[in-house]
């Protein structure tokens, strides 16, 4: 019971960076999103996938996109973290209902 009880502590703690992680993310979606959009009106001739990877290259060595990448990246391991608690918590709660059970 008191291993649920810190899972469930961890996780209201967090919540609260996910929750932030997830604001920066987002945030720099959009500014990524725009940024590629620009790019790719400024590309002309060739293939849609072409024109498509030569807006990417010109925006993954700014600092916008590197801090785009590094908001995915928190942002994806603090929910996978959320995830893998979860799993623990749900776990734990299907063993003591089998002990209650016995």
């Amino acid at each position: 019971m008191q291993r649920l009880e810190e899972i469930e502590a961890q996780m209201a703690v967090n919540q609260n960076d996910l929750e932030a992680a997830a604001l920066a993310y987002f945030g720099l979606k959009r500014e990524r999103d725009i940024a590629r959009a620009k790019a790719l009106r400024e590309q002309s001739g060739g293939s849609a996938d072409s024109r498509a990877a030569a807006a990417l290259l010109a925006i993954e060595n700014t600092e916008m996109y590197r801090k785009f990448v590094e908001a995915e990246a928190n942002y994806e391991s603090l929910k996978l973290a959320q995830r893998s608690l979860a799993d623990r918590a749900s776990i734990g709660q299907s063993i003591l209902r089998a002990q209650k059970a016995a």
